[in-house]
């Protein structure tokens, strides 16, 4: 008997639509249901991915794309994490916290977007000696526009030792420069000669969709 003479199964699921099924494929199709569900008609997977690229995952209304979770039409909320070698903790080149640019931690957008901070938690690992320098004015930024407070030194990248800093938005109203990256700015600081610390930055943002 050939596959097209062979009996065909109906399966039924839950919204009354109904596909054929081969009969030689009807167990290997029941399986596969049955490892991806309990018997309380929960999903159970490791990994969802999206069928069309740049569309993203939506389940129960809510999106996912790339890292990031859409919080409303306009708004998507993502994090990222950078670690900031000693070069760049006392350097004054592009991409060092002395910069006049700071240290980017989230790269521009286009200028159809613009960048919020939210929140960020620095970790430091000390190694060896102490920094120095430094003054006590070291801020995330958009663009050029501080969104945070300053960082206490002492408390960060002159500890003496390892340290986990948690700090939030400005509580002041702040301009948010589109197109602009979430960079982190201060005054360089110094290597005594045997300090090799790095500082790795948690960052929590939103990206906005401005439609100017």
């Amino acid at each position: 008997m050939s596959d097209l003479q062979k009996p065909k199964t109906m399966y039924r699921n839950q919204d009354s639509d109904y596909a054929i099924i081969k009969g030689k494929l009807f167990n290997p199709v029941v399986d596969k249901l049955n490892a991806l569900s309990n018997t309380d008609d929960t999903l159970t997977v490791d990994t969802i991915s999206e069928v069309t690229s740049g569309s993203g995952v939506t389940v129960d209304g809510l999106k996912f794309l790339d890292g990031g979770v859409q919080i409303s039409t306009n708004v998507w909320e993502k994090s990222a994490e950078v670690t900031l070698t000693a070069t760049e903790i006392v350097g004054t080149d592009a991409g060092d916290i002395g910069h006049t640019a700071g240290a980017i931690v989230v790269a521009a957008p286009s200028s159809s977007y613009a960048l919020e901070f939210v929140s960020a938690v620095l970790i430091y690992n000390y190694s060896a000696a102490a920094y120095t320098g430094g003054s006590d004015d070291m801020t995330f930024r958009v663009g050029t526009v501080d969104c945070s407070t300053a960082i206490t030194d002492t408390n960060c990248i002159k500890a003496t030792g390892d340290k986990v800093y948690k700090l939030g938005c400005i509580a002041t109203e702040t301009s948010l420069p589109v197109g602009s990256s979430i960079n982190l700015s201060g005054t360089a600081f110094t290597n005594p000669g045997t300090a090799a610390g790095t500082l790795t930055v948690h960052v929590t943002y939103r990206i906005h969709t401005t439609g100017l």
